[in-house]
């Protein structure tokens, strides 16, 4: 509000003051790329009996392993080749092979590389919306808030006072999850342990 009209005529603007000259705090983060990946992969559990339940294939199991590939089992050969066109063209980021083993035919999926590149992407983008919107409740003007190699970011907020509150507010667990509500079974069946094929009790 002080700046002379002489100094606005060509642009001029007050100069921000960074950590050197004000004082304030300096975060490192890092961001959980493992948990970020294994959410996804058993996202992909989900998707993948949604989608053989809206073609009408009939799986025997959908399950994540250790490795955190996706394995789909079918009972006959034609069903389990017939999964593996839609797989092929629902998720083209996944790689696939098939095998035969006690009777059951089945898909194996992966990430390829290049999709949990994107992933770790998606993870540190939306990690720096988040915190930009958290630190927008302390009244900082001019954080600095960026990445630093592949999983970390760096935040600096100059002039704030109790590095204790912008921890807190910054270290808060968001997590929103959406699910469709099974309406066609019966819930006290789920209550009494029965939970229909392809649902979840929570």
């Amino acid at each position: 509000a002080t700046t002379p009209s002489w100094l606005e005529s060509f642009g001029a603007a007050p100069m921000y003051l960074g950590l050197d000259l004000r004082g304030g705090v300096h975060f490192l983060l890092q961001v959980d790329m493992d948990a970020a990946t294994e959410r996804s992969q058993e996202n992909y559990v989900e998707y993948f009996k949604d989608l053989f339940q809206d073609n009408s294939l009939r799986y025997a199991s959908v399950t994540r392993d250790a490795t955190g590939a996706i394995n789909a089992r079918f009972r006959t050969e034609e069903v389990r080749n017939d999964a593996l066109n839609e797989v092929l063209l629902t998720f083209p980021e996944l790689t696939t092979t098939t095998s035969e083993q006690d009777n059951r035919f089945n898909i194996r999926a992966t990430m390829t590389e290049a999709a949990e590149r994107d992933l770790q992407s998606a993870a540190i983008s939306k990690n720096m919306i988040a915190l930009r919107n958290r630190i927008d409740q302390l009244g900082v003007s001019e954080p600095i808030i960026q990445q630093q190699g592949s999983d970390r970011i760096v935040v600096q907020l100059p002039g704030v006072k109790d590095p204790a509150e912008a921890k807190e507010i910054m270290g808060k667990t968001a997590t929103l999850e959406v699910y469709m509500v099974d309406e066609d079974n019966d819930l006290q069946s789920s209550i009494n342990g029965r939970v229909p094929t392809g649902s979840k009790s929570y």
